[in-house]
């Protein structure tokens, strides 16, 4: 029993006197760049969903005029530019914590 409150003594000390705590703009910016990229990545991952679904639908569907309706440009359209998004903010997220 002495053992297990000892334990708990020295977490609470550790927490308290030796943990470096972010500050409130630190916080506030590591949130934003998680949520962004939680959205980004939800797109990106959407559209590729739908562009890999419509192909597979136009492949195994054997009348092949349907393609056009499965797979609309819109979709590709998105895809590519969530990728592209991603791709920058990877770079610039990259470089600003390689200081």
């Amino acid at each position: 029993m002495k053992n297990i409150l000892l334990f708990f003594k020295e977490g609470f000390f550790e927490l308290k006197e030796k943990t470096v705590w972010p500050s409130k703009d630190e916080a506030l910016n590591a949130s934003i760049v998680v949520c962004v990229s939680v959205i980004l990545v939800s797109i990106f991952l959407f559209a590729v969903d739908v562009i890999f679904s419509g192909s597979f639908r136009a492949l195994v569907i054997e009348n092949m005029t349907s393609l056009k309706q499965v797979v609309n440009p819109f979709s590709f359209f998105i895809g590519i530019i969530g990728l592209i998004v991603f791709v920058i903010l990877f770079i610039y997220l990259k470089a600003k914590f390689k200081r």
